[in-house]
């Protein structure tokens, strides 16, 4: 991943964690039961939240992230 790309995911993550009414975010289905997925752009962070904290899973393409 190049340096934009990840500096557009920080951003992101930046964004949910100030205001996450905001971003779109859905809640994942089996196999990946209790987790959340954000989308930015191409890519997709998954995640898990534990009252305000992000447990950030995997951040990957969206070709490759559920894999």
């Amino acid at each position: 991943m190049d340096k934009s790309v990840a500096s557009k995911i920080l951003d992101g993550i930046e964004e949910f964690a100030s205001n996450p009414v905001l971003t779109k975010i859905k809640k994942l289905k089996t196999p990946f039961d209790g987790a959340y997925r954000l989308r930015i752009g191409d890519y997709r962070v998954l995640f898990y939240q534990e009252n305000e904290l992000m447990l950030i899973s995997k951040i990957a393409h969206r070709k490759e992230v559920y894999i």
